[in-house]
């Protein structure tokens, strides 16, 4: 048999149409094997699941966020005027814009000593009121801040939220822990 197929192969590299060659050695030499698969495949084929028809991907899309220009005021370098850099937020509910922005403001304050745990803020009827909770660790409190430093931090929070009429905010009030502060 492995003669044969040698002897056909052969044959085949020197005749011009291979193709019809190999093709019946196929036939000859493997009718058996084609015929006992054939059923098997078959049967095969019966057990496999329907195939999966491709889904179509939705292609996702992000919405575009609104934002807003926001002017961050912060005092100058010799504590006199408020210089107003813009940045822009999202625009949302007053409430958290107002947030986001104090939030900005509190991080550019940078006092010695002086360290602030977190903050609150209410709006009632245009009216914020800024609860200041200064950290217990901090060696320094509101009362002991220069008029520089409560220049910086109380100006620059009330020109911010004051002057921005996207934040709805005409008045600022001042706490600490809920205590009011008296500048």
């Amino acid at each position: 048999m492995k003669k044969l197929l040698a002897c056909l192969f052969s044959v085949s590299l020197l005749c011009g149409s291979c193709q019809s060659l190999q093709q019946t050695v196929n036939d000859r030499v493997t009718p058996s094997l084609s015929e006992k698969l054939s059923p098997a495949i078959i049967a095969a084929k019966a057990e496999l699941p329907p195939p999966v028809q491709p889904k179509k991907l939705k292609l996702l899309t992000k919405t575009p966020v609104k934002t807003t220009a926001i002017k961050i005021f912060r005092a100058d370098d010799l504590c006199q005027n408020l210089v107003a850099e813009t940045k822009q937020i999202p625009k949302e509910a007053s409430e958290k814009m107002v947030a986001v922005t104090l939030k900005d403001v509190l991080e550019q304050q940078v006092i010695s000593d002086f360290k602030v745990k977190g903050y609150d803020v209410k709006l009632d009827n245009g009216v914020a009121t800024v609860d200041i909770k200064v950290d217990p660790s901090s060696e320094r409190r509101i009362t002991s801040l220069s008029s520089c430093e409560q220049f910086a931090l109380f100006k620059s929070i009330e020109a911010t939220l004051t002057k921005n009429s996207s934040l709805d905010v005409y008045e600022v009030r001042f706490t600490q822990s809920g205590q009011e502060v008296y500048l």
